[in-house]
């Protein structure tokens, strides 16, 4: 028996999820097998999704961290301007390559995505 330690809707979500999909499809294959021109892909999109992403939502819900009391505003345009430009990355990746980030099969990096997405529901829209 293994037990997750978490807090609702922080990244420990797509651990909780992932272990649930694994008990329930072993068999999916979440991950390219290694060696393969797909496992690049992969590593691509997860070091892109934890690298880049991540990150800015950080600065975004914690503005304060990384500039202070007095920038708050200016931290959280930066960090609404990168997730903006990395999500139109990510669809412009989508639109030619979907339905999923490596291609036809579904990966863990997909479940990544949706997780970040779900941060996004109650961010400022685009004008």
């Amino acid at each position: 028996m293994m037990t997750l330690y978490h807090a609702p809707s922080t990244a420990a979500f797509v651990v909780h999820w992932l272990l649930i999909e694994l008990d329930l499809h072993a068999e999916r294959g979440l991950a390219p097998a290694p060696g393969t021109p797909a496992r690049a892909a992969y590593y691509q999109w997860m070091f892109f999704l934890a690298n880049t992403l991540q990150p800015a939502y950080r600065a975004w819900f914690y503005p304060t961290e990384p500039a202070g009391e007095a920038n708050v505003e200016a931290t959280q345009r930066q960090a609404r301007e990168h997730i903006e430009w990395a999500w139109d990355r990510v669809a412009a990746h989508l639109e030619t390559g979907g339905p999923y980030l490596l291609g036809e099969q579904l990966s863990v990096a997909d479940f990544l995505t949706t997780m970040l997405m779900r941060w996004s529901r109650n961010m400022p829209k685009r004008t």
